[in-house]
């Protein structure tokens, strides 16, 4: 809705406190839950815009918004920072409070819990963008003290998420004339399609994002020559984090990376990275004098960046290079003409990625023995996330590369040969697989508030788990013929349908039926024949306890044949040079 500016500022009336005089403040501060408060206290240590407050052109269009200063808007904020964008980071986040307090405190009127914002460019994105933020700390469940129903969070998510787009649609030419803002918005609409499983849009806004990437020039960093070395630096982080996105969204999808290894010329996070990322601190309090009157803006302050946090980006960043050199050797549809080669090159590929976890500092490694008493001790639950998200890339890419270039069967035989010849054997899918879906049950079950990771941890346990059963289906008919490998991947994924059973979340109770579906096909071959319902294509019965415990008894009797415990093994593969491993 477009409408006029209003040629004055409204004003409302608030004391400090109970029985302080009345003084008269702009209108910003009129509700009582909003995060804007008057303090003269405070003003020292602000961060000061000494300006008089500019009174917009009367002829200037504005759009009414439901995005609004208050303290709502606060939480949601904080949970986004606090548990997407520290794994996903994007911001200069001192720079995107002060210019979020700009926006409200200058450049727009707050009224009555809304905000008319000026049809331009530069804020228009990023109220869009702070929408989208909203969007994602609403569904991660920020704004809320309380446990709500499931559905609650899903609709507050989606009523940010259709703002946001309401406001981007009023700049047509956005594509034409983007920024930063636009880029991040389009990198957080990513992750939001990504909780709402929707592929084919994942695919396409990670497109977009890659296509304003290198319209912005984040792709060189010779072209931030003239910048400051704060926003160089801020830059470094953004492309890299686009990287490990677009590989992340092309590997569960089957769909090519859109950024090669030669299509960028951009260096790997340094210790002047580190200063800059680490030393920025969120403003707690914006200021603005003017005759006499002060606003002062407040929001709440994200988590503090640590040196873990920069091990992890710098492993992301690393193993985003890995992935984007060896795309063309295993995910491009070239035959296999030389298995041997096809398991030596994979057999290669663990070697760099054990090389990068030998990299990592020791807080940043899965240990599920210490998780329990860690998290009795207090330990920040976004450590642990980032550890296990080191876990999972490592072994995702693990499996995918033995997916993609040979079928089970082939590496079993040639795994076989590397036995006899005296050579280390590969750790099978099964093994591999069995190990990620015990370390994402473990992290759910020993968490008390799920909810901020519980989604993603849904839909990995049911892609992992989809990996297993195809490979295996034919040999569940005689289970006392399965490796230990393959007996453990089956309990894993009932260890894993158990847990989700407990969570109240809609996409846990999805994937749990997912689960018990395979599960049900398992038992269904392994009784060697095909019950009449799903003969005539019905819907097969749910697996009972009974049967449960059938399969537990014939797939779970013994493991002392696989070692390993999901992570490589420091002592299992030689170290050729680097140069050689990927020829």
């Amino acid at each position: 809705m477009s409408t006029r500016q209003p040629s004055e500022q409204s004003v409302t009336y608030r004391g400090d406190a109970p029985g302080a005089a009345v003084t008269p403040i702009p209108q910003l501060a009129h509700d009582s839950s909003s995060c804007l408060n008057r303090s003269k206290g405070c003003l020292g240590s602000a961060t000061a815009l000494k300006r008089d407050m500019p009174a917009l052109d009367p002829a200037t269009e504005v759009l009414e918004s439901c995005l609004y200063p208050n303290q709502e808007l606060g939480r949601l904020l904080q949970c986004y920072f606090n548990e997407l964008e520290t794994f996903y980071p994007c911001f200069d986040r001192s720079g995107y409070y002060r210019r979020l307090s700009q926006f409200f405190i200058e450049n727009t009127t707050c009224k009555n819990g809304t905000t008319l914002i000026p049809t331009r460019p530069e804020y228009l994105s990023l109220a869009a963008l702070t929408c989208g933020m909203a969007c994602l700390g609403a569904y991660l469940g920020g704004a809320n003290q309380e446990q709500m129903p499931d559905h609650y969070y899903a609709s507050e998510a989606w009523k940010w998420h259709r703002e946001s787009h309401r406001l981007l649609g009023q700049m047509p030419l956005w594509r034409e004339k983007p920024n930063l803002d636009l880029l991040r918005l389009h990198l957080l609409e990513v992750v939001y399609m990504i909780i709402l499983q929707r592929q084919g849009e994942t695919s396409r806004l990670m497109a977009i994002a890659v296509d304003l990437a290198f319209a912005l020039k984040l792709h060189n960093e010779e072209a931030w020559l003239e910048l400051g070395t704060h926003e160089r630096e801020h830059n470094r982080m953004l492309w890299w984090t686009i990287c490990f996105m677009d590989r992340r969204v092309a590997l569960p999808n089957g769909r090519p990376i859109l950024i090669r290894a030669a299509d960028f010329a951009v260096g790997l996070p340094i210790p002047e990275s580190q200063l800059e990322w680490m030393s920025e601190t969120s403003p707690e309090v914006l200021v603005s004098e003017s005759n006499d009157r002060a606003i002062i803006l407040q929001w709440p302050k994200p988590s503090v960046r640590s040196q873990a946090w920069f091990s992890y980006v710098l492993f992301t960043a690393k193993w985003s290079n890995l992935v984007a050199r060896i795309w063309d050797k295993f995910f491009t549809p070239r035959p296999v003409l030389d298995n041997y080669a096809v398991v030596e090159d994979i057999a290669m590929t663990d070697v760099l990625l054990l090389q990068l976890r030998n990299e990592l500092p020791a807080n940043l490694l899965w240990d599920p023995v210490q998780l329990p008493s860690l998290m009795q001790l207090g330990d920040v639950d976004w450590n642990f996330r980032m550890r296990l998200i080191i876990l999972e890339v490592i072994n995702t890419l693990r499996i995918r590369v033995r997916i993609r270039k040979s079928t089970q069967r082939q590496i079993d035989e040639e795994v076989a040969l590397m036995t006899h010849t005296g050579q280390q054997p590969l750790r099978t899918i099964d093994a591999i697989a069995s190990d990620l879906m015990d370390a994402v049950a473990l992290y759910l079950g020993a968490r008390k508030r799920v909810r901020p990771w519980s989604t993603y941890g849904s839909i990995l346990l049911v892609e992992v788990a989809s990996h297993v059963l195809p490979l295996n289906q034919k040999l569940f008919a005689m289970p006392h013929y399965l490796t230990a490998g393959q007996r453990k991947a089956i309990s894993s994924i009932m260890a894993a349908h158990n847990c989700l059973e407990g969570i109240d979340v809609k996409h846990a109770a999805y994937a749990s039926e997912q689960l018990s579906a395979l599960l049900q096909r398992v038992y269904d071959v392994s009784l060697s024949t095909i019950p009449a319902s799903t003969s005539s294509g019905h819907q097969a019965p749910e697996l009972t306890s009974d049967q449960r415990l059938d399969l537990t008894e014939n797939y779970s009797k013994s493991f002392a044949d696989d070692s390993g415990d999901g992570e490589l093994q420091p002592d299992a593969w030689p170290s050729p040079g680097l140069d050689d491993a990927l020829a």
